[in-house]
């Protein structure tokens, strides 16, 4: 969730057609499947665990990495490679990772001690930065929080308090930005509730007249209703026939095709009214009851890793790791490997202060890579949270983020984490952000959603309509730039386990210059209206490519 620049009105007009991944999603996108983390629902890609394949081979634009195992004679006697998921929470349990999640040696599994001393009881296969435990020490977690946008409102809101009791007033530019996160705030709720006033009442209809029609349609659920199914149905009682279409005249004015797409955009009116956009709602407060602000407070949390919706970072996981060629599900894309759980992205943004946190963890905790699948619009303590990407620069390990889902160009419209420093602008040396691209070259090539930007983005990797992981040993296919960054950190963790020595910028260096390049490939720009605007490929990022396991290892070899 996860995180965060939301994703905004053209987002829908150009893919309510494809019929569709973690920014959180707004109440302006009523048409498109959106689960918990914000990451839009796809079909499968044309090609299956189209991700691993060719441009040559299999006429899809994904990253080449079943080549790679085909070409190369690659080691597999090697030290596998610790990459951190900073997501959701992970199903370690999941059949298709088995062998494939880190397990700290050092630790004793639940006997209470902290056996290795390094502040966090029984850390077996990672931490969760999001939970505490009760008094009997039973794991209790944060699931649902508020975005950034209203923590901060409500920081101003206090802010203001204290000087006017004080005698004082705010400056010129504090009142401004708490005029900004008001006038946000305040939009956001008026359209949750407009939207709930438009969805409910129609809803209450279709369910009415489900009930008079439930007899004639061989046990289907109200959940399981489509719009399609509805108008085919033979009915020739009054009765049934102003029941049948009281629910298709529903669903045209709504403009859905199905009742569980109805009862998302319920789900996520009441979401944004009584949680992302709630001033009253602080679950951390009850939770951890720790203060966010206090960056030197690091040890806290549970080691519960599938509290919550673990669905996102499972997903995530599958696409840098499932095991290969073993009849289940699907092939990730490095083999020598270990997921490192590190949870600290809710249903809402992240805190700052868990991010800063986390990275630090899988520093300290031999991480050679982290990857970072969300993102918010808002980042009070960003300096903080530099200096832990800044910390683990120093310590070799590469950073890979999505770039985010909203169609925006981010050299203009900042996405946070980001890789330039709050006080200096200095880029984070071995920082990389990654956009989405589809299965197909062509105009459609950047994902409808993704940001994009000549500065800001590094490199596009597979991200439309990838199936994965997901919770109990099941599998799901999902679109974002979530799904795009697993990509380059699989690439990543790949190229490192052949060539260990390789230093964090040696690898950042290997990944950009060995990407795919179309230099002249007209396309259009993500969320582009009725009338796409046409770019070069290679205008929507510094690399103007897609990430490419099998150059990538030619030129690791070529430097050796």
């Amino acid at each position: 969730m996860k995180n965060s620049n939301l994703i905004h009105l053209v987002l829908v007009l150009s893919i309510l057609a494809a019929g569709c991944s973690k920014n959180r999603p707004t109440q302006k996108e009523e048409n498109i499947p959106i689960n918990a983390k914000g990451d839009l629902l796809g079909q499968e890609g044309e090609v299956e665990n189209w991700f691993t394949k060719s441009p040559d081979l299999d006429l899809v634009e994904g990253t080449q990495a079943d080549r790679t195992y085909v070409d190369f004679n690659l080691k597999t006697d090697v030290a596998p490679i610790i990459v951190a998921v900073i997501d959701s929470g992970v199903d370690v349990k999941h059949e298709d990772l088995q062998g494939q999640i880190w397990v700290n040696e050092d630790e004793v599994p639940g006997n209470g001690l902290d056996d290795d001393k390094n502040g966090f009881v029984d850390d077996v296969n990672g931490w969760n930065f999001l939970g505490s435990y009760d008094k009997s020490r039973k794991p209790i977690n944060i699931d649902d929080t508020t975005l950034e946008v209203t923590r901060e409102l409500v920081a101003m809101k206090k802010l203001k308090a204290q000087r006017e009791a004080q005698g004082l007033t705010l400056s010129e530019s504090e009142t401004k930005y708490l005029q900004k996160l008001d006038a946000e705030v305040s939009e956001e709720l008026k359209v949750a509730k407009e939207s709930k006033d438009r969805f409910e009442p129609e809803y209450k209809i279709i369910k009415a007249s489900y009930e008079i029609l439930k007899p004639l349609l061989n046990n289907v659920e109200l959940k399981d209703l489509t719009l399609k199914l509805v108008s085919e149905l033979s009915v020739v009682e009054v009765r049934d026939i102003a029941a049948r279409d009281a629910i298709v005249a529903s669903m045209d004015k709504l403009k859905v095709v199905s009742v569980a797409r109805l009862l998302r955009l319920i789900a996520r009116a009441d979401s944004a009214l009584n949680v992302y956009y709630n001033e009253n709602f602080d679950p951390r407060k009850v939770i951890i009851g720790d203060d966010p602000s206090d960056f030197n407070d690091r040890n806290y949390g549970n080691n519960d890793l599938l509290a919550g919706d673990a669905n996102h970072g499972t997903h995530v996981s599958g696409i840098i790791a499932a095991v290969r060629n073993n009849n289940l599900g699907i092939n990730g894309i490095a083999t020598n490997v270990k997921i490192m759980v590190l949870r600290a992205v809710p249903n809402g943004d992240e805190y700052d202060k868990d991010v800063a946190n986390s990275v630090r963890y899988a520093v300290d905790n031999g991480a050679r890579i982290v990857t970072m699948s969300f993102g918010k619009a808002y980042s009070p303590y960003k300096e903080k949270v530099d200096e832990a990407f800044r910390y683990a620069a120093a310590k070799n390990v590469l950073i890979v983020h999505a770039a985010g889902n909203s169609s925006l160009n981010t050299d203009i419209f900042p996405h946070f984490p980001n890789k330039f420093m709050a006080q200096s602008g200095a880029e984070i040396s071995t920082f990389l952000d990654v956009g989405a691209n589809s299965e197909k070259k062509g105009l459609d090539l950047p994902a409808v959603f993704t940001n994009y930007g000549q500065s800001t983005v590094d490199i596009f990797a597979p991200g439309v309509n990838l199936k994965s992981t997901v919770v109990g040993s099941l599998y799901a296919t999902y679109s974002g730039t979530s799904m795009a960054t697993p990509c380059v950190t699989g690439v990543a963790a790949l190229v490192l386990s052949q060539y260990p020595d390789l230093s964090a910028l040696e690898l950042k260096a290997i990944l950009k210059n060995s990407a795919r390049t179309y230099p002249d490939l007209i396309v259009n720009l993500p969320g582009a209206l009725a009338e796409p605007l046409k770019v070069l490929f290679r205008k929507l990022s510094e690399t103007g490519g897609i990430v490419d396991t099998f150059e990538a290892l030619k030129l690791a070899a070529s430097r050796q």
